[in-house]
């Protein structure tokens, strides 16, 4: 049987601000209020995207312009680099009662214990309503659990005839310890975990075939263990689970040679990675390596 490699299609996440494009259109006379929501709140420090609520309360009959820009952090993040504010203008047309300030955060989780890590946003203009009492708002990063962070699966990819790899964002619920979550570009698969060391050594688990997320044109997206029969030149799926060893930021899966993890549909497989042995005769196994 031939198999073959499907193209993965990812549609990044479009960011709609309310908006006129009339010129003309009145500016609001009512008695409004805007301000933050909230005037704190708490991410963990592996968010990649934080939305920051605007609102706008009392009589709303005409737009409003507001402007908030991250104004200060504790460890002198940089605009732009550090810290991405998607818009800092907002036109909020009558009836429009919120608006997320968009905020991406590129690559401030680490290893290290770093309390207090804070980024504050300020609204720093209105018009057409008064400025309440949350003009700012401040986002404290909540540490990761030791394991948290950004992966990179590595295995021999029997399509592509080399060693290839695939990014995974692993995330845990607050005060939970034997459950992890691996989210890629195909959808959030779960982990299971027994706690060996704290923090330091765990046994792992990902249940076989499992439904990770939703294709629009080939339906349920499943992540499976994988054999490759070379000499048919086929990779077959099995359902039995997949367990492994995560030590010093290295999740090593329990995979003999030629065996390893895919992620495929009805159609066939988006990717597979598998265990192998080198050109020197050493055995690589199928890993993911923390960031």
């Amino acid at each position: 049987m031939k198999y073959w490699k499907l193209l993965a299609i990812c549609m990044l996440p479009l960011s709609f601000v309310a908006c006129s494009d009339d010129d003309d259109a009145p500016m609001n006379s009512g008695n409004a209020t805007v301000e933050f929501q909230s005037a704190n709140m708490q991410v963990k420090e592996s968010t990649t995207m934080v939305e920051i609520p605007i609102t706008v309360t009392g009589e709303h009959n005409g737009d409003i312009l507001v402007t908030a820009k991250m104004i200060s952090s504790s460890e002198n993040y940089e605009l732009d680099k550090d810290v991405i504010v998607t818009t800092e203008n907002f036109v909020l047309p009558a009836e429009t009662e919120s608006v997320n300030l968009e905020v991406h955060l590129v690559d401030l989780a680490n290893d290290a214990i770093e309390a207090g890590r804070t980024i504050t946003f300020e609204i720093t203009e209105v018009k057409g309503a008064t400025l309440g009492g949350n003009k700012t708002c401040t986002v404290e990063l909540k540490e990761n659990n030791p394991l948290e962070g950004t992966y990179t699966l590595k295995g021999y990819s029997p399509f592509d005839g080399a060693v290839g790899s695939m990014k995974f964002v692993l995330s845990m619920e607050e005060g939970v310890t034997d459950k992890a979550y691996l989210e890629c570009d195909y959808g959030i698969l779960q982990m299971n975990l027994e706690e060996i060391e704290p923090g330091k050594k765990y046994n792992v688990t990902i249940p076989g075939y499992q439904t990770i997320g939703n294709h629009s044109s080939y339906g349920p997206i499943y992540f499976v263990m994988t054999f490759v029969d070379w000499s048919a030149g086929s990779v077959l799926t099995g359902k039995n689970d997949i367990t492994g060893v995560f030590e010093n930021g290295i999740i090593k899966l329990n995979l003999d040679e030629d065996y390893g993890i895919g992620v495929r549909v009805s159609a066939g497989f988006f990717e597979a990675f598998v265990s192998y042995v080198d050109d020197d005769g050493t055995f690589v196994p199928v890993t993911l390596t923390k960031k």
